[in-house]
């Protein structure tokens, strides 16, 4: 029985997975109707301070490992449940933009982007015990060549 379960997992989880294509598509169509292209994301997620990067992976870490989303899974169900998911998305955009803003991004629609795909990450279910954010930024910043690397953000070391 164990192994039909494991073969039907998908399906037990619908609204993690329409959560997620929602998600992605509240990206991608955000992105295409600004003309973001993968390079400005690129430079964008590579000119995220390290001390910011660390920030926002412990921040997934605390979310994953607090058990938000097995208290929401377990007390709703299917819509609703995927409902607060794209709630929680909306919420840490908003947080994590304002982060990159304070940490001395320009206020654009590239940061907004970033913002989005940095929120998917912490959204998504068991990210936080790996470290995509750290992934991704480390990815960014090896096609720039580290020309965006910035350790402490000049609003936090108090240089400006």
């Amino acid at each position: 029985m164990a192994e039909n379960k494991s073969k039907f997992s998908f399906l037990n989880n619908i609204h993690l997975h329409l959560g997620a294509i929602g998600i992605l598509t509240v990206v991608l169509w955000y992105a295409s109707g600004h003309s973001i292209t993968f390079s400005d994301l690129t430079n964008a997620i590579a000119g995220i301070p390290l001390l910011v990067v660390a920030f926002l992976w412990l921040f997934d870490v605390g979310v994953d490992t607090g058990k938000v989303y097995s208290k929401i899974a377990n007390k709703y169900t299917g819509l609703v449940s995927s409902i607060f998911f794209m709630l929680f998305f909306g919420a840490f955009t908003g947080i994590i933009y304002a982060l990159l803003i304070t940490a001395g991004a320009s206020a654009s629609a590239v940061t907004i982007l970033t913002a989005m795909v940095f929120a998917f990450i912490v959204v998504m279910p068991r990210t936080g015990t790996s470290v995509w954010i750290l992934y991704v930024w480390l990815a960014a910043t090896i096609v720039t060549g580290g020309s965006h690397f910035v350790l402490i953000p000049a609003a936090f070391s108090g240089v400006m």
